[in-house]
């Protein structure tokens, strides 16, 4: 009976949450997903309040402060998604209007291609001149490439002696058409290839180019890039590849 008197006493304990001395054991509030038990002081707030002979006072208060909090979310929410809805409609708009500005640069660029071709397709008919200025018209590789082709088709590629492709804004990717005019015009004299965007590599490529062309003795380049090739004490061919400046970067839609 002694022994089962003994028991009442941690039966009580643990029924009341006592701890050993017989006070109450506050109660607390444990979480391991969430930090707003200790960015609010939840715990704290709990044990002072069970600490007090009339806690409800202090728990409308902390309930007043929790509401308070959760109103300022969701207001701070709700201009979120205002937001969020005002950039997603900036942003299909632009894409709009970057998609409109694609088409007709698209459509700019074919018309440009077409008519420079048919520029030169006039010059070669003329035939009037072993000069061939295509300065400042923006011509890019494959529009080089066309007009070789086109060189070539009415037989203008062995009249040629001077090339003129100043300030077309040709870079690096353009270099192996230049290459193939270098082949395929034999008279060819001199190229002008100044104020465009070859890199150095491209330039000492144009350099190996004209190196291992039939005939050719000797290549030299200045600092500046002019090449001029040799053959035998004769100057053979001349690439002007000074004032190169860098490539703009361009806008991928």
């Amino acid at each position: 009976r002694r022994q089962a008197w003994s028991c009442q006493p941690d039966y009580i304990k643990r029924d009341d949450t006592l701890d050993a001395n017989g006070r109450q054991r506050p109660i607390l509030i444990q979480s391991s997903e969430s930090t707003l038990i200790e960015r609010l002081h939840i715990n704290e707030f709990l044990y002072e309040a069970q600490q007090n002979r009339n806690p409800v006072p202090m728990i409308v208060e902390k309930i007043a402060h929790l509401l308070e909090l959760l109103h300022s979310s969701q207001t701070q929410a709700d201009q979120y998604l205002s937001d969020l809805s005002k950039s997603n409609s900036l942003v299909s708009a632009l894409r709009n209007k970057n998609m409109a500005l694609f088409e007709q640069t698209s459509t700019f660029e074919a018309h440009k291609s077409r008519m420079l071709i048919k520029y030169c397709i006039n010059l070669f008919e003329a035939a009037e001149t072993t000069f061939l200025n295509l300065e400042g018209l923006n011509f890019t590789a494959k529009e080089i490439q066309e007009a070789i082709q086109m060189m070539k088709r009415y037989d203008y590629h062995e009249k040629v002696t001077v090339l003129r492709l100043k300030d077309n804004g040709l870079s690096d990717d353009s270099v192996n058409q230049i290459t193939q005019v270098l082949f395929d015009v034999p008279y060819l004299k001199t190229v002008d290839l100044r104020n465009n965007c070859f890199t150095e590599a491209a330039i000492n490529q144009l350099k190996a180019t004209l190196k291992s062309m039939e005939g050719m003795t000797s290549v030299n380049m200045t600092p500046e890039g002019m090449l001029t090739a040799h053959s035998g004490n004769q100057v053979r061919l001349v690439l002007d590849c000074t004032q190169q400046s860098e490539k703009p970067r361009s806008l991928e839609l």
